[in-house]
């Protein structure tokens, strides 16, 4: 039995389209990139709703295209049509 603990995560489409490749230079190209493969290695999951998924084809960049192809792969992206509203996290900003 494990006791790592798996978290659904939302990530917006400018995560993808910021993701560079471990060549890149930019500072957020680098953390996005080291994020969304950090996701990757944990057991934590995405989620997407047909609206993210939009953004997401629109947007993401090749890393992030495959990045998303092998999270589909390992099962680890779970698409949902609706995902209620955190008010206490919208209340903060």
């Amino acid at each position: 039995m494990s006791n790592k603990i798996s978290i659904l995560l939302v990530i917006d489409a400018s995560v993808a389209r910021a993701a560079g490749t471990e060549n890149a230079t930019s500072p957020t190209a680098q953390a996005c990139c080291a994020f969304l493969k950090a996701v990757l290695e944990i057991c934590h999951r995405m989620v997407m709703t047909p609206e993210i998924k939009k953004e997401w084809d629109k947007h993401e960049s090749r890393f992030a295209k495959k990045w998303r192809s092998t999270m589909i792969a390992k099962k680890k992206l779970e698409y949902r049509r609706d995902i209620p509203t955190n008010q206490k996290l919208w209340d903060v900003f």
